[in-house]
């Protein structure tokens, strides 16, 4: 199998969409509310779309058409999911329910087919550790924890960036091309969480001090001080008059 190179138009406008979607996705990972990530990410997944599309003129759309479905798709499930985290009723928890596990169903298929045209050189444990990884990465856009979204969304780009699709491409005449700008993507996607978490923890840690100030100033009810103390020095919570003081960076409803 041979590797073309080629800067051709269709191939320049790929990387064009591509380094658009890098830099939505970067922002996206930086968003706490999931609804407004959601509605970020289906954004740049509209990008991603036309970044395969562009790379189908270029190759075979044959070798892309499994992708551009999956980024359309990603758009259409993410605007569900905006849409139900919106009010919570139990009419938009049921919708959610049957868009997660219509979603899981349509991916599975797309996703075994995309392994398939996979090189057969490829271990088969990391075709199925990229297959459990993009199905969580649709679990966690549905849970409502910024946690689990990051996590899973690590574990899969890593995952993609191991098992390189859908990076290189290969065409009808058995040529492969590699996508620059999808292997930036999923590293942007890795790069943006780990910032996510370095900046929360400086955060907090910054934010250990001023505390400390707060208690001290602050008198504690007899009754409660000797238990409010011992929950603090164990990393439980800074009390205030005997009131926990809220996480800061959870999201209240």
């Amino acid at each position: 199998m041979g590797w073309a190179w080629s800067w051709d138009t269709w191939f320049i406008l790929a990387q064009v969409m591509g380094l658009v979607t890098i830099c939505i996705e970067f922002v996206s990972y930086q968003i706490k509310n999931q609804r407004k990530y959601l509605l970020v990410t289906s954004i740049a997944n509209i990008f991603w779309a036309m970044m395969f599309l562009f790379m189908g003129f270029h190759t075979a759309m044959s070798s892309v058409f499994i992708m551009i479905v999956a980024a359309l798709f990603g758009t259409l499930r993410g605007m569900i999911f905006w849409w139900i985290f919106a009010k919570n009723t139990r009419k938009r928890k049921i919708i959610g329910r049957v868009a997660l596990y219509a979603s899981l169903l349509v991916m599975l298929p797309f996703t075994i087919m995309a392994i398939v045209k996979l090189p057969l050189t490829t271990q088969i444990i990391i075709q199925t550790l990229g297959l459990a990884t993009g199905l969580l990465f649709i679990v966690g856009q549905y849970l409502p924890s910024k946690h689990y979204l990051r996590l899973f969304t690590f574990m899969y780009a890593t995952m993609v960036l191991i098992g390189s699709t859908p990076l290189n491409l290969i065409d009808e005449a058995g040529n492969g091309y590699w996508n620059y700008s999808g292997i930036l993507i999923e590293l942007s996607k890795i790069v943006s969480i780990i910032v996510f978490y370095t900046l929360l923890i400086w955060v907090k840690r910054a934010a250990i001090p001023e505390a400390d100030k707060q208690l001290e100033k602050t008198p504690l009810p007899r009754s409660t001080k000797f238990f409010d103390k011992t929950r603090a020095a164990w990393g439980f919570g800074v009390i205030i008059d005997g009131s926990p003081i809220e996480d800061f960076d959870e999201e209240q409803p």
